[in-house]
């Protein structure tokens, strides 16, 4: 679980961790099993893979989850309580990837269920084992229908990854009042035609 404990100790990671009350607790949690931890990556320590791509990707994946397990009312609760969970479960042990997956599956949110089946797997897949980074286009346009009403219609379309490949897209409109509210989509997107919403 190389890419976590180095996500919680890189500092933008552990000054937003801190700043929500879990900065040192997540830090205390440092004894991992590199070597039945270590993924798909071999580490050599003359090519600065670690540096490049291990620092932040656990800064990144850290930050997706409590993302995703963010909302309006409860803002960071969620994700403080599951960090919490992993901590006390796992202090002074030996965590990996898997137990922190299981720690996560514990306590997702129903919109993080993208595979209904209870399972982080798309996730951890994707992001956590995989390597491949996805691209995301943003079209969009405003009509007036014959009622006189607005219409958005909007397209976001996925890019640079297979098709198994999954991500929560969160959608925000800035309101003319200055409120933000979530758009909530619900389809499924389709790989080569993106979501289309009105």
């Amino acid at each position: 679980m190389a890419w976590a404990q180095s996500g919680a100790n890189s500092d933008p990671t552990y000054v937003a961790l801190r700043n929500i009350g879990l900065g040192s607790e997540v830090v205390q949690v440092t004894n991992f099993d590199l070597k039945r931890d270590a993924g798909t990556f071999r580490l050599n320590s003359g090519t600065g893979i670690a540096r490049r791509l291990i620092y932040p990707k656990g800064a990144y994946v850290l930050h997706m989850i409590r993302m995703m397990m963010w909302d309006q009312r409860t803002k960071d609760d969620h994700f403080k309580e599951t960090m919490k969970d992993f901590v006390q479960t796992f202090a002074n042990r030996v965590a990996t990837t898997e137990d922190f997956k299981a720690v996560l599956e514990k306590h997702m949110l129903p919109q993080m269920n993208l595979t209904k089946n209870g399972k982080m797997d798309w996730f951890f897949d994707d992001y956590v084992y995989g390597t491949q980074l996805p691209s995301y286009q943003f079209t969009s346009s405003l009509e007036t229908n014959p009622d006189h009403d607005v219409v958005l219609s909007f397209k976001l379309t996925q890019s640079n990854v297979g098709d198994h490949f999954r991500m929560l897209v969160p959608v925000y409109l800035e309101l003319a009042d200055g409120r933000v509210v979530p758009v909530q989509i619900t389809a499924k997107i389709d790989p080569h035609r993106g979501w289309s919403v009105q």
